[in-house]
This record gives structure tokens, sequence and C-alpha cells, in this order.
């Protein structure tokens, strides 16, 4: 289970991801577009549980990110 906010984002320039998992746990965070176009991958190696990751709202070379609706894969 994933849970993402503040969901709209409304203008933040990042997000909060929180993921449920029972240990420490290498985790990686891929945005795409609604055409499936990757923007951002982002790698979390041996996150503890119960903690908190964040997620900017940019691409990989740091621009801002579009309004709109991104598919995210953990």
């Amino acid at each position: 289970k994933v849970l993402v906010y503040p969901n709209p984002s409304m203008g933040s320039a990042q997000v909060r991801l929180q993921i449920h998992s029972t240990g420490p746990t290498d985790i990686t965070i891929e945005l795409f577009t609604t055409a499936f176009r990757k923007v951002l991958e982002e790698r979390f190696p041996q996150n503890p549980a119960g903690q908190d990751l964040i997620l900017p709202l940019a691409d990989g070379r740091g621009s801002p990110l579009a309004d709109g609706l991104y598919y995210l894969k953990v």
C-alpha cells in the first residue's frame, strides 16, 4: 500500500510517499506521464520501515513537472 500526499499537490515542489514495509527495503520510484514517458526515477536504498519518502516534482534535469496526471511505479 502506498499513500501519496498532498494529492493533488496544489503547486508544491514535492510530495511525500508513505510506503508500508516490514523492515529496511530498497525502493525505486518511477514517474510516468499518461503517454508512458518516464520523467523521473529515484532510488532509496535501505529505506527504514515507516519513514516517508520525499519525491521532488521535477524531471531528471530539475525542470518542474507540468500540471496533470502521472503514473507512479514503486
